[in-house]
């Protein structure tokens, strides 16, 4: 599915929902991991715990990179230091959102086999049922995936509509 065809927050009330915000740290990236990991446990997941951890883990390491390209191209100017991971779910659907200061929207890249990097879109879309983005408030963004989750009849779940 392309991105931005969905707001998490249109998906209802969530049932659940965990809010964690971290340093814009790499050290960040594997503890971000296991709390999602363990949080869906929590939750009964157990079967989304591999796509939704491996998403996160692009979407933080995401943060970061952004965070560090800030830091670099304002070194005596106030960069944000942070990033917020959101985990929420709804009778139908799980989100996970991660927010960031850079304004810059995630845009696809074509990566070289050798390149290390220029993928991440790509796998979040193979893993997840849909993703895509928002403004940040007041400022930066918001990247997102969703799940749909086992069980519910396809009927049940909520239109997915353009903004």
């Amino acid at each position: 599915m392309s991105p931005d065809v969905f707001r998490p927050d249109k998906g209802g009330e969530p049932l659940e929902a965990e809010r964690l915000c971290l340093l814009a740290l790499a050290v960040s990236v594997p503890f971000v991991r296991r709390a999602v990991a363990k949080c869906l446990s929590a939750w009964g997941l157990d079967d989304l715990v591999l796509p939704c951890t491996q998403v996160v883990t692009e979407l933080a390491a995401n943060s970061v990179a952004a965070a560090d390209a800030e830091r670099t191209s304002k070194p005596h100017g106030r960069a944000s230091g942070t990033f917020t991971v959101h985990l929420s779910r709804t009778p139908t659907r799980l989100f996970i959102e991660v927010g960031d200061a850079s304004s810059e929207p995630p845009r696809p890249q074509t990566a070289a086999e050798q390149d290390e990097n220029g993928r991440g879109l790509i796998l979040i879309e193979a893993l997840a049922d849909c993703w895509g983005w928002y403004p940040g408030d007041p400022e930066g963004k918001v990247v997102y995936a969703a799940w749909n989750l086992p069980g519910v009849p396809t009927a049940a779940r909520p239109t997915e509509a353009r903004q």
